[in-house]
């Protein structure tokens, strides 16, 4: 059952290594396993998901195609269906694609033509997705670049332009609120609240806004180089990280705290000395920082502990992943929902991997026991985001405030919690060596012992029976008792 609750309760389970998502072991569906023929535009590779959907900006057709497929189609994309699988209501490019939280099937766009519109791709008849309509739902100044769905309020929109953010009612068709950036937003992030949101703009700098006034609470410059960058909420509290170039060149990712965000990022972390664009992507339910490279075939992921006392405890890397051979490069980068997870057997995420010609899943999942994979490893899965709002855009707009509703992963089957697993105590090695060792002293100890007490007992009858135990005393020759004549029948052989 869901519930709204603003944290989580910390399950405490022994694993024997301090970090629980150091080594992970991954699946990818590559090949024939995966949607491949694809040709996704160049000018805006990217990819996004819901529980039953992915959509990919189409180089095929004018206009701003979209293509839409079912999350668990594979196969190759004739040249010819692909036009039938595109959503078409923009007439120029589209930049980003964005599925509500809260309705599998409703699909937002933004595109270079200025307009936002939304598409509810849900029971397509034949999959003929172009014959879905297009609502607008507002229009920029200027070309329309990026967009973020309030993780709270359903039907409420965030999207970004060159030179201004606005709020959208996607019901309405209205702007609840707006505010003007003197520099290019490259891209947006909601709070864990919904109450304020971040803007990464070209200008280097990083800048937090109101949400209901727009107005701007403050700004910083995270990374010294001059590549575009992207920042998110570190979870519920005040964490922001960020990814993007160094000064020196090279990736990095920064820690800032947002209450103090003006004095610059808390600690530092080299990445790599590439200089492709990075696609971070953060799991708040693992605190696990996921970094992506266009361009790349390998990825990263951290640990994310805020309170660190250095940079390497505040990001401690885990073993790097890398495409298995012959996959093509990330152009984009999704996480599924967790839904979409196995959480029984262990697997903590699933990523969506778009390639030059290929949308891919690939899932990893943390290495344990088969005796532990019987239990709901509830170390591992917290509650979640549940995939229902805690308000609507109307209660949001006159002031209302609510984390979003979690929900517990416990399977339906009610599989026992392995933090009530009852552990029988097992002996280990050097215990029963030391069991083995302690006995065969004492058996020493009491053969000595024994020995002792033999000698003593000689020592006393040699004393009071000289003759007969043939002894001798200082200065005294023993005597020799005389028996008589023995026969030879008497000897005993």
């Amino acid at each position: 059952m869901a519930s709204q609750v603003a944290s989580r309760p910390s399950v405490r389970f022994e694993s024997g290594v301090k970090r629980k998502y150091k080594f992970l072991s991954a699946l990818e569906q590559i090949n024939h396993d995966c949607v491949y023929n694809l040709k996704p535009s160049s000018a805006s590779p990217g990819v996004a998901c819901s529980a039953a959907y992915w959509a990919i900006p189409y180089a095929s057709g004018g206009g701003g195609p979209v293509l839409v497929s079912k999350i668990d189609a594979v196969g190759k994309m004739e040249p010819t269906e692909a036009p039938q699988r595109c959503v078409v209501g923009h007439k120029a490019a589209v930049h980003r694609c964005a599925f509500s939280p809260f309705d599998d099937g409703l699909l937002c766009t933004a595109s270079d033509d200025s307009y936002v519109k939304v598409f509810q791709v849900a029971g397509a008849l034949e999959h003929r997705y172009c014959d879905v309509e297009a609502t607008t739902v507002g229009a920029h100044a200027g070309g329309a670049r990026e967009l973020a769905w309030h993780p709270s309020a359903e039907g409420l929109l965030l999207s970004a332009g060159a030179s201004e953010c606005c709020l959208w009612d996607v019901a309405s068709q209205k702007k609840i609120a707006g505010t003007s950036v003197d520099a290019a937003v490259h891209a947006v992030e909601w709070s864990y609240d919904g109450a304020t949101y971040l803007a990464s703009c070209r200008d280097r700098t990083l800048r937090l806004f109101d949400a209901r006034t727009g107005a701007e609470g403050w700004r910083c410059e995270p990374h010294g180089g001059s590549r575009a960058f992207t920042a998110l909420w570190g979870g519920p509290g005040h964490a922001v990280l960020s990814a993007g170039s160094a000064q020196r060149g090279g990736r990095e990712v920064c820690l800032l705290d947002a209450r103090k965000a003006s004095e610059g990022p808390v600690f530092r972390k080299l990445v790599d000395a590439q200089t492709g664009e990075l696609m971070p992507v953060y799991d708040e339910d693992s605190s696990v920082l996921w970094v992506w490279g266009r361009g790349d075939t390998s990825a990263k992921h951290y640990e994310v502990d805020a309170a660190a006392a250095t940079a390497a405890d505040a990001f401690d890397a885990g073993q790097d992943w890398r495409t298995a051979s012959g996959a093509g490069p990330h152009c984009g980068v999704c996480a599924l929902p967790k839904s979409a997870c196995d959480v029984m057997a262990l697997e903590v995420i699933k990523f969506l991997r778009l390639t030059t010609t290929t949308v891919e899943t690939v899932g990893f999942s943390v290495p344990r026991t088969a005796e532990l994979k019987e239990y709901f490893n509830d170390d591992l899965f917290r509650e979640t985001r549940a995939r229902m709002s805690s308000m609507d855009a109307e209660s949001w707009a006159g002031g209302e405030d609510a984390p979003p509703v979690l929900a517990s992963r416990r399977p339906s089957s009610n599989p026992p919690l392995l933090s009530e697993r009852v552990v029988e105590r097992k002996v280990l090695n050097t215990e029963l060596v030391n069991d083995r060792l302690s006995t065969e002293k004492q058996e020493r100890d009491n053969d000595d012992a024994a020995m002792d007490n033999l000698s003593r007992l000689a020592t006393q009858y040699e004393k009071f029976n000289v003759n007969r135990s043939m002894g001798a005393k200082p200065g005294v020759d023993a005597q020799v008792v005389d028996g008589g004549e023995v026969s030879d029948s008497e000897w005993d052989d």
